[in-house]
């Protein structure tokens, strides 16, 4: 498929010299990567391999744009988890206690210092967890120059062509 994942296997893949084919039966970066928040977001609960990918693919987005020759607008902005209720905040509070005890970085924040620092928060946020790993990149542009990169490497791309099935010859 031609989004973020499909055409970053793709670039990866012919950056150590598989001869690569991407299809997609739509347009590139048409679906689900075409339609996200942008947020970059590799906080967990606990220590797993989906965790581990998302800390290894994190650390790569500071150096991207120049690896791939595209701004992909990638900011480390963090984010906030907040919350306006008594329920809400003992789950918070359980959520900051995992990210201690899997290495992650994770700041709780009282009601005030949380609107000090997102004012567009209202009254009734009692906390939040401001988690400094988070980020922002543009969704389009990151599969867009996957996908170019790929194919200056050999790779090839070819959108409007659905998969009907698979056939495996000399196996």
């Amino acid at each position: 498929g031609g989004g973020v994942i499909g055409t970053s296997a793709l670039s990866h893949l012919a950056r150590v010299g598989v001869r690569a084919r991407l299809l997609e039966r739509a347009s590139l970066c048409g679906a689900a990567s075409g339609a996200n928040a942008a947020f970059i977001w590799p906080q967990g609960m606990k220590r797993t391999l989906y965790l581990e990918m998302s800390l290894a693919s994190y650390a790569m987005f500071p150096d991207l744009s120049n690896a791939l020759g595209v701004d992909l607008e990638y900011q480390r902005t963090g984010g906030l988890i907040a919350v306006d209720s008594e329920a809400h905040l003992r789950l918070l509070r359980q959520y900051m206690a995992t990210q201690a005890e899997i290495g992650l970085p994770a700041e709780f924040l009282d009601g005030d210092e949380a609107r000090r620092r997102e004012p567009t928060l209202g009254q009734s946020v009692l906390a939040a967890l401001y988690l400094p790993l988070g980020g922002r990149i543009n969704p389009f542009r990151l599969t867009m120059g996957f996908a170019q990169a790929a194919q200056q490497l050999g790779a090839s791309v070819e959108i409007a062509t659905p998969v009907r099935g698979f056939a495996l010859e000399g196996h």
